[in-house]
């Protein structure tokens, strides 16, 4: 009901097996016509909390390159990464939960390392990284946020 509101939203579904995440994500960056696109796996769910309204108004006004959403019931997708001596060696680590900056004019919202797999993001900076690693038939996130 929460995309209804939205009637001029394309949506693009691909219908290829074995394809892999990564390449028909990427497939779907290549038809994307608009300057943002909203990235939704197809067992997420919209509620009455979800708000792309404040989504799009955080990549108007701010540098962020994409804005992520949170799972009900699954806090932690969101986290910070982090170089530095981790038990007794240097390392590199994912602190999932732990977002350290706070974004000030918009509360309640943080700005993080890492996200779940709900987002909207501008779409030329994502074209320009060349979207998502094919090779990776899954697991994609760690390509694309680390």
């Amino acid at each position: 009901d929460k995309l209804r509101q939205f009637p001029d939203i394309t949506y693009i579904v691909g219908d290829e097996e074995d394809m892999g995440i990564s390449r028909g994500r990427n497939l779907a960056l290549e038809l994307v016509k608009t300057k943002y696109f909203l990235l939704v796996d197809d067992d997420h769910i919209f509620n009455a909390k979800s708000n792309l309204e404040k989504m799009v108004d955080i990549l108007d006004t701010t540098d962020a390159t994409l804005v992520g959403g949170k799972f009900k019931g699954f806090p932690k997708f969101a986290g910070a990464l982090k170089f530095g001596h981790y038990h007794n060696r240097q390392e590199f680590a994912v602190f999932s939960g732990y977002c350290e900056r706070e974004l000030p004019q918009f509360p309640h919202c943080e700005q993080c390392d890492t996200t779940s797999n709900i987002f909207l993001a501008r779409t030329q900076p994502i074209r320009d990284i060349k979207g998502w690693s094919e090779e990776l038939k899954i697991a994609e996130h760690a390509d694309f946020f680390c």
